[in-house]
This record gives C-alpha cells, sequence and structure tokens, in this order.
C-alpha cells in the first residue's frame, strides 16, 4: 500500500499506530502526564540555569567572555546601530539642527598670563 508518494515503511507506521494510537492519546490528555510534562520542563529549566551560571563563572575565571557576555554586547550594538539609522534618517530629511559653536575664541589659559 505504499504509493509512489510514499516510503516503504509506511504500512508498518500505520500498523503501529492504530496498534497504540489510541491508548498513547488518552495517555497524553490525562493529568498525569500533564504534570510530569511541568515538573521535567522546571527541571531542565533549573539544569540549564545551573550549568550557565558555572560555565559563565569558569569563563570569566579565564577572563573570557560567557554566552550571557556575548549576548548582552549583541543587544548594545543592536542598540547602535537603531541609532546610528536614526540619525542617518533625521540628517537625511535635514531635521538635526547644526550645532553653533559658542564662541569661537578660545579661553585664556592661566600659562597665558
Amino acid at each position: 500500500m505504499a504509493g509512489p508518494d510514499r516510503p516503504a515503511w509506511w504500512p508498518l507506521f500505520i500498523a503501529a499506530e492504530r496498534a497504540v494510537g489510541s491508548r498513547l492519546e488518552r495517555a497524553t490528555r490525562s493529568e498525569e502526564f500533564a504534570r510530569a510534562v511541568t515538573i521535567i520542563a522546571n527541571v531542565e529549566g533549573a539544569l540549564s540555569s545551573a550549568y550557565l551560571r558555572a560555565t559563565a563563572d569558569q569563563l570569566h575565571r579565564a577572563n573570557l567572555p560567557a554566552w550571557s557576555d556575548l549576548r548582552r554586547l549583541s543587544e548594545q550594538v543592536t542598540a547602535l546601530e537603531r541609532r546610528v539609522a536614526d540619525l542617518a534618517l533625521k540628517i537625511e530629511r535635514g531635521s538635526v539642527a547644526k550645532p553653533t559653536p559658542s564662541s569661537t575664541r578660545r579661553r585664556p589659559r592661566s600659562s597665558d598670563r
């Protein structure tokens, strides 16, 4: 029954799905499954945070940037790029006032007296 657009293993997959599909569907809709998935997600998040903290600490001890440092720098570069683009647009539209110097004379220094 594997047609020209389906792989040869397709009939085996359909047979297995028919045999266990309804039981798996009932299990995944249960309250216990939802609790288990939530617990696993929380544990995974805690382990991931602990790993990132530990590796960042070791990298900083070796005077190397951690992922958090690179992410922060990337955000700062993005903010600067936006600001430069905004300023370029203002200059293009002519809406940036050119600063005028308050005085062209230099102040006398104490050594000039």
